[in-house]
């Protein structure tokens, strides 16, 4: 990382994800009901996308929705062998979200 005068701030590193594919497709996900305090409500169990709209990118993130964050298998075992902390990795298939319902 470097500071506003282009100097390389020591001890810090930053990772960019440029990486894109195409929206999110909900139509792809399955619907399971989850317990909540106020009740049964759906929830949508999957948050996959159209292969073919995927760059190839190893870290990339849905065109819509940049607030997600995807990475290749490699890229998790990259991480997991250098003991990175503070990131958590989930199939995609398995990723549950309460919108849309």
């Amino acid at each position: 990382m470097r500071d506003k005068q282009g100097q390389v701030i020591p001890g810090y590193s930053g990772l960019a994800f440029t990486g894109r594919c195409g929206n999110i497709d909900y139509t792809r996900s399955v619907e399971v009901p989850r317990i909540y305090p106020a009740g049964v409500f759906p929830v949508r169990k999957g948050l996959l996308f159209d292969p073919a709209s995927w760059d190839g990118s190893d870290l990339f993130m849905p065109a819509e929705f940049v607030g997600w964050k995807f990475v290749v298998e490699e890229v998790k075992t990259a991480f997991e062998r250098a003991k990175v902390r503070n990131v958590e990795f989930t199939p995609l298939d398995q990723v549950e979200v309460d919108w849309p319902v």
